[in-house]
């Protein structure tokens, strides 16, 4: 049984996920975020070991580092 409950577990986190629709889409000192490589400007957000944050380009997975948050656009 535990590992049903596991995988229900799972289900509801994905769902939960999937409810919360971020477009991805950041401002940095008022100018658009828009990856270097690919030109892309929607991005993932994940917090950094330094205590910024850090976006990953969610076209090219290229990853961009802030010692500030930006704003979501």
């Amino acid at each position: 049984m535990a590992g049903i409950t596991g995988t229900f577990k799972a289900v509801k986190r994905a769902l939960k996920a999937a409810t919360d629709i971020n477009p991805g889409e950041y401002r940095a000192a008022g100018i658009p975020v828009s990856c270097p490589h690919c030109h892309g400007k929607a991005f993932n957000e994940s917090p950094n070991l330094g205590g910024g944050v850090n976006l990953a380009c969610r076209k090219c997975h290229f990853v961009l580092w802030f010692a500030k948050k930006p704003d979501e656009a």
